[in-house]
């Protein structure tokens, strides 16, 4: 059975992180959102945003190319704060002590996109691996693939991939 995360723990394990000063309603989870992307992703713009001036309700993260929304859900997804019960219509809060300590939000969403380059790219790929002729995304968005869309096949494919940013 593994040892709980203490206190003490956390401060030592993201002692690059602002503590918050006021729990909860803080600006520091945006900040600290945009360090912590910096540091895991060198090279990579993002785009941290609050959608309330205190940065207690949602809090926005936009990138172009770059890392997969799985590898920046895994650093995002501490700072919220809980999630959404459906079946109650009801908001339900799950604190940790991370959030007491860096901050946290009511929600945070990521959004990438994909750079027609890359999405040309993976395209050609495909439809050589799979024997297509070479074609436009327009094209792609119509072809019969094996019973799905070509479009959906290399939405799929980026979506699994890390994608290098542009210069």
């Amino acid at each position: 059975m593994s040892k709980p995360i203490t206190t003490s723990d956390l401060l030592k394990k993201y002692n690059y992180l602002q503590q918050v000063k006021q729990y909860p309603g803080n600006r520091s989870v945006t900040k600290n959102i945009k360090t912590e992307l910096k540091r895991e992703f060198p090279g990579v713009k993002f785009s941290v945003v609050s959608s309330h001036p205190d940065g207690s309700v949602r809090i926005n993260v936009r990138w172009a190319d770059g890392p997969t929304h799985k590898a920046v859900e895994g650093i995002v997804d501490k700072y919220q704060e809980g999630y959404f019960n459906a079946m109650e219509d009801t908001y339900e809060y799950d604190e940790s002590e991370f959030n007491r300590l860096f901050g946290g939000v009511g929600y945070v969403s990521t959004y990438r996109t994909v750079s027609d380059s890359h999405r040309d790219r993976v395209l050609n790929e495909i439809c050589l691996r799979l024997g297509y002729p070479k074609m436009t995304w327009e094209a792609a968005c119509k072809f019969n693939a094996g019973g799905e869309l070509l479009s959906h096949k290399v939405n799929r494919e980026l979506h699994s991939r890390y994608l290098t940013p542009a210069i």
